[in-house]
């Protein structure tokens, strides 16, 4: 179907089916390891909150969407009149772009899949339709190139993308695919705002990768100053005439998705029989404009389909980032017989930027979340480890205590040792300690140590908490390969609180006392009564008992910043089924690494006696690990 043919179809729908948007209350459908594909109804949850992942950068995403927009347009030689709402119409370039990105989505799935299962995808009315059991004896009929060395589907789809797909083993699933796009609208357009930073570019000079990230972080601390123009100049010299326009559309379709195995037995969609189904897509694309001749309008080069349904969490370039971290598999991930999904290969966050409750300074205490109340908390932390108020007072303008840089390097530099000796507990292999304080471990080729059961280690179990440890219990390094490099190029402390009376060792051996302080915060949220809260704290220091009621917990939060590669591929195979491949370079991502202690006052002391800090969560994979 032809963008006229698409446009007259588009004219014809209901006008209630053409703007509608299915808020459905289903989240992001995933996606199967099998195949994957989104077969669902409802468009991905951070399109229904506006979420366009342009990146948190200066100054675009602080904007409104209506002037991101404008910048966008412009680069495509419209103006400003053609981006101001009008109410109940839609501007003829929109519904133009999004009609071409629907027919681009249509040709270039069509292309990818007769490239994945070499057989013939028919192609008309608008429709695709590829059935590989009935088609395989076409196979032999016709010689197919592989979705990697097809050029033209490369110049239609980025090849990261396509890389996705071409894990697929055709020779295991059989597939039956029809695809009708009924409807499309555009829902966000932006223009990456370095100029010269193209995707082409920061494959090139991996530096670039997270420009817009550094930009943010240069701005936070001092503004426009000297260093934030230095670091745009440093940016844009390679090609300052040329800028990234990203847009994404919403694509309605009508469509019938089904996986099969050898058997004949559905693993992944529809049944037989089924009617196709409407469904909706998120598709994104991207091109490059350049400056036109004697400075006229720009030159708009070929549209690029990047990521469809977030597969690839929107295959950024220009800022490391994206859908909040789950700790789940998304494509690299296994779905059970009863279509819940099943967690990752190996326990691992690797992003460039903290999780999202940080953004709204949520420290996990379950406390209130204001400026006072956080201060209030900073302050009996410190007094708890014998520093001042005036300790506690936060500096101005991205400056740091001593005691904080110092505490965030020691927090870094445990971090590092808890998981080299983590590392050697789970694959009982050697971790190569770097001179720059980094780690080393590539268990397909270091021999492999005597082996000693991890919840056994009492030298880790020192360092981190046994309910960590635990959650690597599930790896099983005889069917994985991990090679990871990670060295710690900087730490910041983000939060601390204190635990009055509760420890976690009491409540290992009390668990009714479990949630005991947050009871009595929620009651005195509730009631506002003193007396309640007073009550409750009595009986709580009761049931602890007397041994035990002077220990406080400390509990700190600290991002640690380190260059990484991670990779974790299939013993028998050497398929990568997580991470990066062997061709990227290190990437710089982000840790939040959750410590606490314990302190104690003697009878008749004045100061508290502060005891170990311990790992007892990573990037909020067990969401803090609170006992209180």
């Amino acid at each position: 179907m032809n963008a006229s043919a698409l446009r007259r179809l588009h004219r014809s729908l209901p006008a209630s089916l053409r703007r509608k948007v299915h808020r459905a209350a289903s989240t992001t459908a995933a996606f199967d390891k099998l195949f994957p594909w989104r077969h669902a109804a409802a468009l991905p949850e951070r399109v229904l909150e506006h979420n366009d992942f342009s990146g948190a950068f200066n100054p675009t995403a602080r904007d409104p969407p209506l002037f991101r927009k404008f910048i966008a347009a412009r680069e495509l030689n419209h103006s400003a009149w053609d981006v101001l709402p009008v109410p109940f119409h839609e501007h003829a370039w929109e519904t133009d772009l999004s009609i071409n990105f629907a027919v681009g989505f249509e040709f270039a799935m069509a292309e990818l899949l007769r490239s994945l299962f070499r057989v013939p995808v028919k192609h008309e009315n608008g429709i695709i339709s590829i059935d590989s059991a009935s088609n395989h004896n076409a196979r032999e009929d016709e010689a197919y190139e592989s979705a990697e060395e097809n050029e033209y589907l490369m110049g239609m789809m980025d090849k990261k993308l396509i890389r996705e797909y071409c894990q697929v083993n055709p020779e295991d699933l059989q597939i039956k695919f029809d695809l009708q796009p009924i409807d499309a609208k555009l829902e966000h357009i932006f223009a990456v705002p370095v100029p010269g930073l193209t995707r082409e570019i920061v494959e090139d000079d991996p530096y670039l990768r997270g420009a817009i990230y550094r930009l943010h972080t240069a701005y936070d601390e001092n503004g426009f100053d000297e260093h934030y123009f230095d670091l745009l100049t440093d940016f844009a010299k390679h090609g300052p005439d040329k800028r990234t326009v990203i847009a994404e559309a919403s694509i309605r379709c009508l469509e019938f998705f089904q996986i099969k195995d050898h058997s004949g037995r559905v693993v992944q969609g529809m049944q037989d029989g089924a009617e196709a189904e409407e469904t909706a897509h998120i598709v994104r694309f991207e091109v490059v404009t350049d400056e036109g001749e004697d400075g006229g309008e720009r030159e708009i080069g070929n549209w690029k389909l990047t990521d469809v349904d977030d597969l690839l969490e929107g295959n950024l370039f220009h800022y490391r980032g994206g859908l909040q971290w789950q700790w789940r598999a998304s494509s690299s991930g296994a779905s059970s017989d009863d279509g819940q999904q099943t967690t990752a290969h190996f326990p691992w966050r690797h992003q460039s930027i903290l999780p999202e409750r940080f953004d709204y300074k949520d420290d996990l205490s379950g406390m209130p979340n204001n400026f006072r109340a956080r201060f209030l908390r900073r302050f009996l932390a410190c007094r708890e480890l014998d520093l001042s108020l005036l300790d506690a007072v936060p500096l101005p303008f991205g400056y740091v205590h001593e005691w904080e840089e110092d505490m965030a390097n020691h927090f870094a530099t445990a971090f590092g040792l808890a998981l080299e000796e983590l590392l050697r507990s789970v694959f009982r292999g050697a971790v190569v300690v770097k001179n720059d304080g980094g780690i080393s471990i590539d268990t397909s080729i270091t021999a492999q140590a005597p082996e000693s059961h991890l919840m056994e280690n009492e030298y880790l179990r020192q360092m981190m908490d046994k309910a960590l440890v635990e959650r690597y219990q599930s790896v099983d390094p005889d069917k994985l390969h991990l090679k990871l490099s990670m060295r710690p190029i900087d730490a910041e402390l983000q939060s601390m609180f204190v635990v009055p009376m509760l420890s976690r060792e009491i409540v290992e051996k009390k668990p009714q006392l479990k949630g005991g302080y947050l009871r009595i915060e929620q009651a005195f949220a509730e009631t506002k009564s003193a007396e309640e809260v007073k009550r409750m704290t009595y009986d709580l220091a009761r049931e602890i008992g007397q041994a035990d009621v002077y220990k406080r917990t400390v509990v700190a939060d600290a991002s640690i910043t380190c260059s990484e590669f991670f990779q974790v591929r299939g013993a028998s195979n050497e398929v990568v089924l997580q991470g990066m491949h062997d061709d990227e370079e290190e990437e710089e991502t982000v840790h939040n690494v959750r410590f606490e202690c314990v302190t104690e006052r003697k009878r008749g002391e004045a100061e508290r006696t502060a005891g170990n800090w311990k790992v007892i969560d990573i990037d909020d994979m067990l969401e803090g690990n609170s006992f209180h």
